[in-house]
């Protein structure tokens, strides 16, 4: 069964459990919930198939898992557009997820990054550690997306989403939405942002 475009993250979850539990790497129950129990059979998965352990529903992972058809950014307009949605979707629900590792492997090696320019992977990750713990209740929802090849390059996509975000501190909290603008590239065959900044 393939995820359908837009997929709420716990119907993602839910499937990617599913999936595990017919392979035997997943025996708790298909509810929808990334907790310890389907991120250890999710790394068990990965291990088999020789993918680095990160626990995170990356695109190989869910490619593995029969979850996402076999498209690359040479697939027609319509299925690159729907596949750059997809892919931001998934994004957002490794941003929320308490793993960092898993939100890193939507990233090039080197990422034009917001207002602070080209970062390699390394710098990125101290950054977003760092986010992570002022932050560690995050919520996001995507709200609006549009995408569309860019015309410089044809293994990129240029993508502008909304998205709402909940997210939570000790003794602070903000809501609100925010406008973002990424670049995706086709790299090695994996979609990567490599450019992500505020839209104006």
């Amino acid at each position: 069964m393939l995820i359908p475009l837009l997929a709420r993250a716990d119907d993602i979850t839910r499937s990617v459990q599913e999936a595990l539990r017919t392979r035997k790497f997943y025996y708790g129950e298909v509810d929808g919930v990334q907790g310890s129990e389907t991120t250890e059979a999710v790394r068990r998965f990965q291990e088999k198939k020789g993918f680095d352990p990160t626990g995170a529903l990356d695109e190989t992972t869910l490619r593995a898992l029969g979850l996402l058809p076999h498209v690359g950014l040479d697939a027609s307009g319509s299925e690159r557009v729907e596949q750059s949605r997809d892919f931001v979707d998934r994004y957002l629900h490794a941003c929320q997820s308490g793993s960092l590792a898993a939100e890193l492997t939507f990233y090039a090696d080197r990422v034009d990054y917001m207002a602070e320019g080209v970062q390699r992977k390394a710098d990125l990750k101290t950054e977003l550690a760092s986010y992570r713990q002022s932050w560690p209740e995050r919520r996001f929802e995507l709200i609006h997306c549009v995408a569309s090849p860019s015309p410089s390059n044809p293994d990129e996509m240029i993508v502008t989403f909304r998205y709402q975000f909940d997210v939570r501190g000790d003794d602070h909290k903000r809501k609100g939405m925010e406008d973002l603008n990424i670049i995706i590239r086709s790299i090695n065959g994996e979609l990567k942002i490599v450019s992500i900044r505020e839209f104006q």
